[in-house]
């Protein structure tokens, strides 16, 4: 019996070996680093990662192969580039990461179909950014990917994308309409934060939890409609007096915490019979005054007893209620100059 234990106790011996020196030897390989001309990379075989441009063009086009390895990846390389205008990324790579963060005058950017990945930061704080077409082929969107494109308009989420971060397009000014053709299942929290011009929401039919802070600080929005595939809304609007309308998906069973928090304009709210369950937090904060709006519903359901027990107006036709603020145009409003952002 002893010699059996000390023979497999031998042989996990060497397996722990062999173990160490394979991690030892991918380790170094991962590690092995080169420059040529404007490039600093990475590499592992024949995948390469660049990691840095210390070039002086404001028009760059990177480069398909270096030193013979192919570009896979891009890797903080343009970080706070202040001089850099307009990049073309080559077919082949798959992954970007912080690789454009904080470009300042970085206008125009040509993705390649191959891009399955853009990592967290990416794009962040690129103010000059006005346009940029996502590819089809992209599977993810990393965390503040585009947070700060001050100069964005539009943007459009391909079928492909099965991740979508956290705050991709907050701060993002002068984004008027986002576009999700995507199947995500959640909108993670500060997605469209003080996206002040916001108009327009097209959100993937297979949503299903729009999470807190959302849509915060999007004081162009006077009303939305969810679908009806969206089962919980959390605090996903913030500090906005002009939204008035709120519709809920057919389906939607539960109204999460500080829901309209800061918020004063509600006059209509349109909420399913499917709901089961509205936070006792909702209008935590509510600037503005319960007794001003009309919760439109069906008879006998949880919505009319929660709108009864807080003095609110009930309505069961939806055309009945007034929509005087269909006509907002956001350009007229005279605290638009004066607010500190």
């Amino acid at each position: 019996m002893m010699k059996k234990i000390l023979k497999y106790s031998g042989f996990i011996f060497i397996l722990a070996c062999v173990i160490m020196t394979l991690g030892r030897t991918l380790n170094a390989e991962a590690a092995e680093k080169g420059s040529k001309g404007d490039w600093e990379y990475e590499y592992t075989g024949k995948r390469l990662t660049i990691t840095k441009y210390t070039g002086y063009d404001d028009n760059v086009d990177i480069p398909k192969t270096i030193s013979g390895k192919n570009v896979v990846a891009i890797n903080g390389a343009f970080s706070k580039n202040r001089m850099i205008k307009s990049v073309t990324i080559p077919e082949g790579v798959v992954e970007i990461s912080e690789a454009f963060s904080d470009c300042d005058n970085l206008v125009s950017v040509s993705l390649p179909s191959s891009l399955k990945k853009i990592g967290r930061y990416s794009f962040s704080n690129c103010k000059a950014l006005e346009s940029i077409t996502l590819p089809k082929n992209l599977k993810e969107i990393g965390d503040a990917a585009f947070t700060t494109c001050e100069s964005l308009t539009e943007i459009t989420i391909p079928k492909s994308v099965k991740f979508f971060g956290e705050a991709v397009f907050n701060y993002c000014k002068s984004l008027e309409e986002a576009v999700f053709e995507c199947s995500l299942k959640t909108l993670p929290k500060n997605s469209f934060w003080d996206c002040e011009k916001l108009t327009k929401i097209e959100f993937p039919k297979t949503l299903r939890f729009v999470r807190g802070s959302a849509f915060g600080c999007c004081y162009a929005l006077t009303s939305i409609t969810f679908p009806d595939s969206v089962r919980e809304v959390g605090g996903c609007f913030w500090n906005n007096d002009n939204l008035h309308k709120v519709t809920f998906g057919a389906n939607t069973v539960k109204l999460g915490y500080e829901l309209f928090g800061d918020c004063g304009g509600l006059q209509v709210l349109v909420i399913p019979a499917s709901v089961k369950e509205i936070n006792d937090g909702i209008f935590s904060r509510y600037a503005g005054k319960k007794t001003e709006i009309t919760v439109v519903t069906t008879p006998g359901s949880y919505a009319e007893k929660w709108a009864e027990l807080n003095d609110m107006s009930v309505s069961y036709d939806e055309n009945d209620v007034g929509s005087d603020y269909d006509d907002y145009d956001s350009s007229d409003d005279e605290w638009d100059e004066d607010w500190e952002y």
